[in-house]
């Protein structure tokens, strides 16, 4: 046995021997790896296993654990929220007496409609092409708001894309008093309309829209009638008195009862652009007019929102332009180089 460095020293009990072992490079303890938890959450990586040691590491990589049941206006705020997220409340309950766990987050069922025969694209689609001659085909409507004026033949007026409604099925139409209808041979007064000019109700921008769910033309069966305007502050306010949620066209597996589901969602609203462009109060004399239109031609029909998945781009930064503000575009010669650049 090889001699140590207290072999020297003399020991009264026979046989006994000490030597040093080195412990300067003891191997690494392995690291706890928890269990692995497949499931929901609102952000991070997925469908890849990721350790996290603590519930605030989770919390700053997945997100907070969700309720489900979202309400308000979907459209615009997203749907997180909409589902609870189990998976990320096992985590939570793991994490709160233990170290460590494995998180796996889950990104989804795939639509119905994405199959081999429409190349999986994503994205969505509501209702079909518009037309005019039923009511239930659905599709994308848009109101237009403009500017009433004495005689449009002579005079100039301003009017502009005001929201846009989605209909799975039947339509979304204005109802009220047509504009010129005296001397066009119209009603004076129409239940339902696409395509006629209607005048505004009273101040305010203010009208009266009918949620028609069947029906063929001239005869709309009517579901439900909707006071709305384009003040925020207003409880008739556009985006408070329509559906704004799209899982309630099809709500599928979701706990909704079936009287709240809906044939329509309000998509869009451009309240910047009717704060600018609609500049009558709607007052007698000084009224709005509105006309629903289907947004379909016959290459693209708006209803349908639905591409190919492509990687993820930057886009362009353009940098402050010094000149003067009315003369500016992108494309002028000061600053057009910078497109030839690729971020």
């Amino acid at each position: 046995m090889a001699k140590t460095g207290v072999s020297k020293f003399r020991f009264i009990s026979p046989g006994i021997q000490i030597a040093e072992i080195d412990n300067s490079q003891l191997p690494r303890e392995p690291q706890a790896m928890g269990p692995v938890i497949i499931g929901s959450a609102i952000q991070g990586p997925a469908l890849r296993p990721v350790k996290v040691d603590s519930f605030s590491e989770f919390v700053e990589i997945f997100g907070m654990p969700q309720v489900g049941n979202k309400g308000g206006d979907i459209w615009r705020e997203g749907v997180f929220g909409l589902a609870p997220t189990y998976g990320a409340y096992a985590a939570q309950a793991w994490l709160r007496n233990n170290s460590a766990v494995t998180f796996v987050r889950l990104l989804g069922k795939a639509n119905t409609d994405a199959t081999v025969a429409n190349g999986g694209a994503a994205g969505w689609k509501i209702g079909n092409s518009y037309e005019n001659t039923s009511y239930v085909s659905g599709g994308a409507m848009g109101l237009w708001l403009i500017n009433s004026a004495s005689n449009f033949s002579t005079s100039a007026t301003t009017g502009t894309l005001a929201a846009i409604f989605y209909c799975d099925s039947g339509q979304v139409a204005l109802s009220g008093n047509v504009y010129g209808s005296s001397s066009a041979g119209l009603n004076a007064n129409v239940t339902a309309s696409s395509g006629h000019l209607i005048l505004s109700r009273g101040t305010g921008i203010t009208f009266s829209a009918v949620v028609i769910t069947g029906g063929v033309a001239n005869s709309p069966g009517i579901d439900e009638t909707i006071s709305f305007d384009f003040n925020e502050s207003s409880k008739k306010y556009i985006r408070k008195v329509f559906n704004t949620n799209p899982t309630l066209i099809n709500p599928g597996g979701r706990q909704y009862a079936s009287s709240n589901t809906q044939t329509y969602v309000l998509g869009e609203t451009f309240d910047r652009d009717v704060d600018e462009y609609i500049t009558n109060s709607g007052e007698s004399g000084d009224r709005v007019l509105g006309v629903m239109l289907p947004l379909s031609n016959d290459n693209n029909d708006t209803n349908v929102n639905q591409s190919s998945l492509i990687k993820s781009s930057t886009g362009w930064v353009i940098s402050q332009d010094l000149g003067a503000y009315a003369s500016y575009g992108p494309l002028n010669d000061n600053i057009k180089n910078y497109l030839d650049l690729e971020v």
